[in-house]
């Protein structure tokens, strides 16, 4: 279905240099990005105090547990309106736990 094993999202993973690769512009370029994400990479870029950093991972973990929140409603709500098989397909790519 996505062909050579690739996965919903085969192409988002990390570049091979240890940093963000192609997967990580891809969702810029899809306006998925995260600002925390962003600021946090420009922290360590820039060597900040680890003050800074511990900051930084703060507001980037208190992001992501407030989309996974956001995430768990929205699929709430889309099973209340699939049918069981319909939900079977989705668990099968992956989109629904």
């Amino acid at each position: 279905m996505f062909g050579a094993g690739m996965g919903l999202m085969g192409g988002l993973g990390r570049g091979g240099n240890g940093r963000n690769g192609a997967g990580f512009e891809a969702l810029q370029n899809l306006g998925l990005s995260d600002p925390n994400l962003e600021s946090l990479q420009k922290l360590n870029e820039r060597d900040a105090s680890e003050t800074e950093v511990k900051a930084g991972l703060e507001k980037l973990r208190a992001g992501r547990r407030e989309k996974q929140v956001q995430l768990a409603k929205a699929q709430e709500d889309l099973r209340a309106v699939l049918s069981l098989r319909q939900e079977a397909v989705l668990v099968l790519a992956g989109t629904l736990e």
